[in-house]
């Protein structure tokens, strides 16, 4: 499944703190567990889509049509939630206080109360532009930290030390299968909810499922068996996540995939749907609706690719996948640009290259943090993980900010055409990609010469 250089899960005495179970021994009704997890996990994507974080689709459309905010300024306030990084690091050692199901609980009951805060936003319209856009800055940085410094510094070491080694690659499969599924049946409730512009009273209809989701979460993660949290030689902190930080500069699959995890920023689409609708004409419902089509079909080809990491090798997976990435990124140029109503050939052809970026996004991601999963050495799983996370949000809230400056761009430049060619900003940017995933599986070649896959 991975190099075969990579470090071997540890033994149960290095998850247990002391027990004498071996690793190879199946933990107690670990389907079940496995299931529990998967059903406490469902609400994260869609949360992320409708307040931020790694993807924020939803909320792109909130700030600019609800709430009457510039791309610029909805690029710059998710770009702000990098500010949540120094909570998220000094919370790496939460869970060694409070135990990874009670840190999850807290920040989900957390992140339920301040859905209460994103929905009343619109009301501070009386004051001005600028009230708005500083209660969306808050409310948004508030919910990204709660999901930070439970989610973001728990969730993966907790299923590392429930799940056993043998059933990772189909226990990630399976909970970002169901996870994509429940987003796609959100967004096209949505989509034919919204319309062509989304309304105030839409965006909390959506918020209220998000919050019985929520509240559905925090009463399966009571159900889930409390976990002893690995201990760390470091009292501190800044020293745990130094002492990691250090490990993945020094190990050499480690640093391999970090330096991949860094490149692969470039393959990201920042503010895709105000894109869609301000540039290439879109209705919002209609984008809504290709998102959902575009959640879909990520899930559905995670069970093709799951079965295509155990025969080709995770490392090669990621070649592959990065070949069918540089096709798609230079059809972006193809997809003509209207400021007022899209054709249909124009919506066909971006939902056609959007569906197909997803296909090999899944493939990619599927692969990555199976990767991680096994490579990650047992002492230094919270700190490593914590910091993997704190980078994947990093990158793409800045990314963010530079996509609303993109954005602004090419609503001063316009775009240029030559015969079926159709070039602005945004484009240019999409196309800056095309070398980073030419990079990308060079390196993954090379990490694949240097030993053999299992």
């Amino acid at each position: 499944m991975v190099d075969a250089k990579l470090p071997a899960v540890g033994s149960r005495a290095d998850l247990t703190g002391g027990t004498s179970t071996p690793a190879n021994v199946t933990p107690p009704s670990e389907p079940r567990v496995e299931r529990l997890a998967i059903v406490a996990n469902m609400v994260i994507v869609p949360l992320c889509f409708a307040t931020g974080r790694l993807s924020a689709d939803l909320v792109q459309l909130y700030g600019v049509q609800t709430l009457g905010l510039t791309p610029a300024q909805v690029g710059t306030a998710l770009g702000l939630l990098v500010l949540s990084v120094p909570a998220q690091l000094l919370a790496v050692r939460l869970p060694r206080r409070l135990g990874f199901r009670r840190t999850m609980r807290l920040g989900y009951a957390g992140v339920l109360l301040l859905l209460v805060l994103l929905a009343a936003v619109p009301e501070l319209s009386r004051w001005g532009t600028a009230a708005v856009f500083a209660a969306f800055v808050a409310v948004l940085l508030a919910i990204e930290v709660a999901i930070s410094v439970s989610w973001g510094v728990a969730w993966h070491p907790w299923m590392r030390a429930l799940v056993s080694p043998g059933r990772r690659p189909r226990f990630v499969a399976r909970m970002q299968f169901a996870t994509q599924i429940l987003n796609v049946v959100l967004l096209l409730g949505f989509g034919l909810l919204a319309g062509a512009v989304v309304d105030r009273n839409e965006y909390r209809i959506l918020l209220g499922v998000l919050a019985v989701l929520l509240i559905v979460s925090i009463t399966t993660l009571g159900r889930m068996p409390r976990t002893p949290v690995p201990g760390g030689a470091h009292p501190q902190a800044l020293g745990e996540l130094r002492a990691a930080a250090t490990g993945l500069v020094a190990d050499g699959p480690l640093r391999r995939l970090s330096v991949i995890f860094l490149l692969d920023t470039v393959l990201v689409t920042p503010l895709l749907a105000i894109y869609a609708v301000l540039h290439l004409g879109i209705p919002a419902g209609t984008v809504a609706v290709i998102l959902a089509v575009r959640g879909l079909a990520a899930p559905i080809s995670l069970l093709v690719w799951s079965r295509a990491a155990h025969r080709l090798g995770t490392y090669r997976l990621i070649v592959y996948t990065m070949a069918g990435t540089v096709l798609t990124r230079l059809l972006w140029v193809f997809v003509p640009t209207t400021e007022g109503t899209a054709s249909g050939a124009s919506v066909a052809c971006f939902a056609g290259i959007v569906v197909v970026s997803a296909v090999c996004a899944a493939g990619y991601g599927n692969a990555n943090l199976t990767t991680w999963y096994d490579a990650v050495p047992d002492h230094h799983s919270r700190a490593m993980f914590t910091l993997r996370d704190v980078i994947a949000s990093s990158k793409l809230q800045l990314y963010s900010a530079a996509g609303g400056a993109v954005l602004a761009a090419t609503a001063t430049l316009g775009a240029a055409s030559y015969g079926p060619i159709h070039v602005d900003a945004y484009k240019l940017l999409m196309l800056a990609g095309v070398p980073v995933a030419v990079a990308i599986a060079m390196l993954s070649r090379r990490a694949q010469a240097e030993g053999p896959s299992r």
